[in-house]
Formats: structure tokens, sequence, C-alpha cells
């Protein structure tokens, strides 16, 4: 897994970024990759055609929702990430790798897009 310092998102070095994961595939083509964001953003922002990488992961935490800057800000539904990794092409697993609250898994599951009003 590549791991984004916090203050770090993927686009500040991204070409550091796709030659480890590129070197990764390379000397260990057997494991699966990701890149691990800062939180409220996602892998797929910067990296979601990357052949390297096998899924992509966000956070829905480790920021205040009023922190959460970015154009396509999700606030409190963490289910909109995995909308939006869904609506890529080729569609990719997405995991919330960093979560607001404890009970995340199931909050997740049932704050799905399936279920959204």
């Amino acid at each position: 897994m590549l791991r984004a310092r916090p203050e770090l998102p993927g686009d500040r070095e991204a070409d550091v970024w796709r030659k480890m994961g590129q070197t990764f595939r390379e000397i260990d083509p057997g494991h699966l990759i990701t890149f691990h964001p800062f939180g409220r953003t996602q892998s797929s922002t910067w990296f979601h055609n990357e052949p390297w990488l096998d899924f992509n992961m966000f956070q829905s935490g480790h920021r205040r929702y009023d922190q959460d800057t970015e154009p396509q800000a999700k606030g409190e539904d963490n289910w909109r990430y995995i909308q939006a990794c869904y609506n890529l092409q080729p569609i990719k697993p997405v995991l919330d790798a960093a979560a607001t609250a404890p009970f995340v898994a199931s909050a997740t599951f049932w704050a799905g897009p399936r279920n959204a009003g």
C-alpha cells in the first residue's frame, strides 16, 4: 500500500507515487496495490487509471466535514466516495480506510447508493 503523509495529497509528487506503484508491481506482481490517501480524499482522484492500482481507497474520516474543501465535497455522506469510484471505468473495488465512526462497516453498507433517498 502506498501511503500519503497526512498533509500530502496524491497530486503532490504524483510522479513519485506512480513510480513506486510501478516498481511494486514489477517486483511483486502477485499482491494487490492501492494508494492510501489523506483524510476526506480518494485514490481515484489521482490514480484510478494507473495499471498498478488494483482497488481504490478513500478516507471518510481524519478531517472534519468543514475541512472538506475538495471540489466534489462529500460531507457526511461517506457512500458518495463509493459512488464516485463506481462511476469510473474500469470499475474497481473501493475501501474506506479510515472511517468517521466505529460502526462504519454497518453504516457504509446501509448508506450505500441503492438505499440513498
